[in-house]
């Protein structure tokens, strides 16, 4: 079950240009998920949009989202804002993620949240204070009415500051955050607040930094071979893969099928265990840990740093 046919049986205004989805499978069950997964949405052309799911997966059989509707996006959001009325139906992806919530860690949990980004992080923050965890959220914004389930954060008390940024500085993380403890910090928002959180990640050898990205990282000029052949083992096919190609274009072309919806290396969804061959990972979605392991790699944009790669598909 790859795709699941869904119905619109709720639709809320959480803030300005936010809007929040409760999406009830028709047929199916849906699968279990964890605390930070996403889902895509599918749209009319084939493409897909991934959403943070908000609510546990013990909740009734269905899923909530909450979406920013960027005019200035790719269109997704405003198809989704326009087109999602109550009882309509959508066609999600089965829940994936990459963002997962260390529930059993015993260091201080720091939640940091820019914008929409607040979204996976409701679930971590939900299981955390069920598990008595120690934590904090700091949640940035435009401006209060820019911010998304900001009265059901107050009721945690001093463990949550808001930062808009009509009303307040911009955070210095180094100034607020208690760095001689061991952190956990969940981070997800613009790319500028997220290269700054995952620097102290670098700079503190206490501090462990999970980040989650809504767009792909700058990619780096380290692109790999130009040309490369590519062994397909599970399919008994080899190809070769030129400049212009990615590999998940060649698997395509090759009769191979590979899910994938966002083809810029932050959804995972073709994620593909590697077998042999060095790899030059452009994802967003890898940790450094996962990148230096490089076990998988998500073929739509990651490439071979070798002349013959071979994967498991």
């Amino acid at each position: 079950m790859d795709k699941i046919i869904v119905q619109v049986i709720e639709r809320q205004t959480l803030a300005k240009n936010i809007i929040s989805l409760k999406l009830q499978p028709i047929h199916d069950q849906l699968p279990k998920w964890s605390a930070g997964a996403h889902v895509d949405i599918f749209l009319p052309d084939g493409q897909a949009r991934q959403y943070s799911i908000i609510n546990s997966y013990s909740d009734e059989n269905c899923l909530l989202l909450g979406i920013l509707v960027d005019e200035n996006g790719r269109g997704g959001s405003v198809w989704i804002e326009q087109n999602a009325t109550l009882g309509s139906e959508l066609t999600v992806g089965k829940p994936r993620n990459h963002f997962e919530y260390l529930s059993a860690n015993a260091n201080h949990q720091v939640f940091i949240a820019g914008g929409i980004g607040i979204t996976p992080l409701l679930p971590m923050i939900r299981q955390a204070e069920a598990e008595n965890s120690d934590w904090e959220l700091h949640y940035i914004g435009r401006s209060l009415e820019n911010m998304a389930y900001v009265e059901d954060l107050k009721s945690y008390g001093n463990k949550v500051t808001f930062y808009p940024r009509d009303t307040t500085e911009r955070p210095d993380f180094t100034q607020i955050l208690d760095l001689h403890k061991s952190l956990t910090i969940y981070c997800c928002g613009p790319e500028l607040l997220m290269d700054k959180v995952e620097e102290l990640g670098h700079q503190f050898a206490n501090i462990t930094v999970i980040s989650e990205r809504f767009s792909a990282k700058p990619l780096t000029d380290d692109s790999g071979f130009d040309e490369f052949e590519v062994v397909f083992s599970y399919s008994g096919i080899t190809a070769k893969v030129n400049r212009e190609q990615s590999i998940l274009e060649v698997a395509e072309a090759a009769g191979i099928y590979v899910s994938h919806s966002c083809s810029e290396g932050i959804c995972g969804s073709c994620e593909t265990p590697i077998i042999s061959g060095q790899v030059i990972h452009r994802d967003s979605v890898l940790s450094e840990a996962e990148r230096i392991a490089s076990k998988t790699m998500m073929i739509c944009i990651s490439r071979a740093n070798c002349s013959r790669l071979a994967l498991d598909l």
